[in-house]
């Protein structure tokens, strides 16, 4: 902010000093005038009230020209102090922002890797009922194994209560629970996944979470994405999958 003051303050240090420089001239031809050529020291009391009724004036206006100049250089001050806070609130707020998707991202990231399941003689156990024997061997699976396999459960439970004209929750286990977390998840990753995209952070913060979100796409997402579309899913979810795969299929989009 400051540079763009800079050509009025010096053409008002030049215009001061040349009044300046002016003024001592003035002095010295009057001076030399009187005490060289016209040789009358006997006027030098005359000459010295002359003298002062002309340079008082001249004094105080360069006394009121400094006061402009100090009180123009604070105002200058002022703007290049509000100049740094109005970029600090913005750099803040980006930095807000960044720090948000960011989290969010690891969030979905954390969660996908805890995910977890149990099976019992190659059955996924939703209930604890169906421990026969609480010490039972069970096989935990983690991760996108376990979405995976969950997934695949799922779908096959219910095909065989459709089969058999059931259509009902079962109120005993967490399939439905389950399945909505996960697509739920596919959604807010979807939301996230659009804000960064439309955002306008700066390139080297898109440039971060946009590596994020193809790590996520790319090491997680794709697969799930290859069973949901082979089964009956909302026309909702359906919708945002396709928004997501056509942006990798397509970078340049």
């Amino acid at each position: 902010m400051l540079h763009n003051y800079e050509p009025s303050i010096k053409r008002f240090v030049i215009a001061t000093i040349l009044c300046i420089v002016i003024t001592i001239i003035g002095i010295v031809a009057i001076t030399f005038q009187l005490a060289i050529i016209d040789k009358l020291p006997n006027n030098f009391g005359v000459f010295g009230d002359a003298m002062g009724g002309v340079l008082n004036p001249i004094i105080a206006i360069g006394a009121a020209l400094l006061t402009f100049l100090a009180f123009y250089m604070q105002i200058v001050s002022n703007e290049e102090l509000k100049s740094q806070f109005n970029k600090t609130q913005i750099n803040q707020h980006t930095d807000f922002k960044f720090n948000n998707y960011r989290n969010q991202l690891n969030l979905f990231i954390n969660e996908f890797n805890s995910f977890n399941i149990s099976y019992h003689n190659n059955k996924m156990i939703t209930n604890i009922n169906e421990l026969k024997d609480k010490n039972a061997k069970k096989y935990n699976f983690i991760g996108l194994q376990a979405i995976q396999l969950f997934l695949i459960e799922f779908f096959r439970d219910k095909g065989e209560k459709e089969k058999n004209g059931t259509k009902n929750v079962r109120l005993n286990d967490s399939y439905m629970g389950i399945y909505l977390t996960l697509t739920n998840m596919i959604i807010h990753y979807h939301y996230i996944f659009e804000s960064i995209n439309k955002s306008k952070l700066e390139d080297e913060y898109l440039l971060d979470l946009k590596s994020l979100t193809t790590y996520i796409y790319y090491s997680k997402l794709v697969y799930i994405f290859q069973i949901l579309e082979t089964e009956s899913i909302n026309s909702d979810l359906k919708l945002r999958i396709e928004s997501i795969k056509n942006y990798y299929n397509y970078p340049s989009v």
